[in-house]
């Protein structure tokens, strides 16, 4: 998992760590059926059909970043949907990889996923460890 795009999705989600939905929630990822932890309901966005509406989720609730952020690992390594994206070192391409495979739902969010890296010197960050 490329770091500097990890590093950009939880600046993206959470306004820079000012706002995590729920409590540590950094990555904005939702409590489906299959999670198993605890969870908040809280007012979200999603583009449908390509508009943007309001609605409320079921969003996983941590007791710390860390967990937040190992919980976003273990989303992206369970779900055999993201397998692709994680086969692709290039930043880049894991973070267009995984909006293909569905992450996220409005293209604005790619968008800046993929910007951010660059205006905010997070590739420094990308090593050649992988998870």
């Amino acid at each position: 998992m490329p770091a500097s795009i990890t590093l950009a999705q939880a600046a993206l989600e959470s306004g820079r760590g000012k706002s995590a939905v729920c409590n540590y929630n950094m990555f904005g990822i939702k409590a489906d059926k299959a999670y198993k932890g605890d969870y908040c309901l809280a007012k979200t966005h999603e583009e449908v059909d390509g508009i943007r509406v309001s609605t409320t989720s079921k969003f996983g609730s941590h007791s710390s970043v860390s967990g937040s952020f190992a919980d976003h690992s273990n989303f992206l390594l369970k779900n055999s949907r993201y397998r692709f994206a994680l086969s692709k070192e290039n930043p880049y391409e894991f973070a267009n990889e995984l909006q293909r495979a569905g992450y996220a739902t409005d293209r604005p969010r790619l968008d800046g996923t993929l910007k951010l890296p660059l205006n905010n010197k997070l590739a420094k960050f990308q090593v050649g460890i992988s998870i």
